[in-house]
């Protein structure tokens, strides 16, 4: 009875040994057969942290709480690491997340969310407003899985927020809530760096649609080509921006949405990029 049992208890032992090798071999070849995808969440306090295989909390500023001994948040990567802007933080946002993820990132895909806001993923591609069942954490719940991603991105080249239709033109909408002058010398400055983008950017201030947030997922050879694009633009006018305190301070930030929407729709009038648009959950 005893050599019986023994006998059982290896064969249970071997099988779920073999069943342990099985599920690695199939995870590292799901891991070399798909792409890489890498969506950085941006913290800048404290909060609940969410990270799986493809989510990444990120702190952003942290080079700024390193100089007034402002308590780092931990379990995170900071972007004050490898080649950033940390230090312009106050000024830029999530901006400096997303030129860390430029300049450090090696992923296929890459992305920016933020740190209590997600997209809302399906892996059909449609952009869904309802929470995933029997899910055990929030980014389950919304859909940001590896999988989901991972057929997402079949499908697009980029995910952006949903477009909202603004009751006021896009340029009366950023004057009534930020200084006009900001905008003016992004405006000037891009004609004349970029006139190519000329129509687009008249179309885009002169109609009602805008996609905020600062938040994206898409391919990394066109997140290196968005982001040469927009830190070119803001890196030239930071001298002539305004000089506000508070929430205004962060006048590159409130910048980068809008000319998101100059870049995102200049390259779907003239290149055949896959643009999906996804709904947005934000945590209380």
């Amino acid at each position: 009875m005893k050599n019986h049992k023994l006998s059982l208890g290896i064969v249970i032992a071997s099988l779920l040994e073999f069943s342990a090798i099985a599920a690695f071999i199939l995870y590292q070849k799901y891991i070399y057969t798909h792409p890489k995808i890498e969506v950085y969440e941006v913290y800048h306090k404290e909060f609940p942290i969410n990270q799986n295989e493809v989510v990444i909390p990120i702190h952003a500023g942290r080079a700024l709480h390193h100089d007034y001994g402002l308590p780092l948040l931990g379990k995170m990567i900071g972007d004050d690491t490898g080649e950033n802007i940390s230090l312009k933080n106050d000024r830029y946002s999530e901006l400096t997340a997303t030129y860390w993820v430029w300049k450090n990132s090696k992923a296929d895909y890459v992305g920016i969310t933020h740190y209590r806001r997600s997209f809302f993923v399906s892996p059909d591609g449609f952009a869904r407003y309802l929470k995933y069942e029997h899910c055990f954490n929030y980014l389950c719940s919304v859909g940001m899985t590896p999988q989901n991603l991972h057929e997402l991105m079949k499908k697009y080249d980029v995910i952006m927020p949903k477009t909202a239709y603004l009751p006021f033109t896009f340029e009366e909408y950023y004057n009534m809530s930020h200084d006009p002058n900001d905008m003016k010398a992004a405006e000037e400055y891009n004609e004349q760096r970029y006139p190519e983008m000329r129509d687009t950017v008249y179309a885009v201030l002169n109609g009602n649609m805008f996609n905020s947030r600062n938040m994206f997922i898409m391919r990394k050879d066109l997140l290196d080509k968005y982001a040469e694009w927009v830190f070119d633009v803001l890196f030239h006018i930071e001298p002539q921006l305004s000089m506000h305190e508070g929430y205004q301070s962060r006048v590159a930030g409130f910048l980068g949405e809008r000319l998101w929407s100059f870049w995102i729709r200049h390259q779907m009038r003239t290149t055949d990029i896959r643009v999906g648009e996804l709904y947005i959950d934000t945590q209380q």
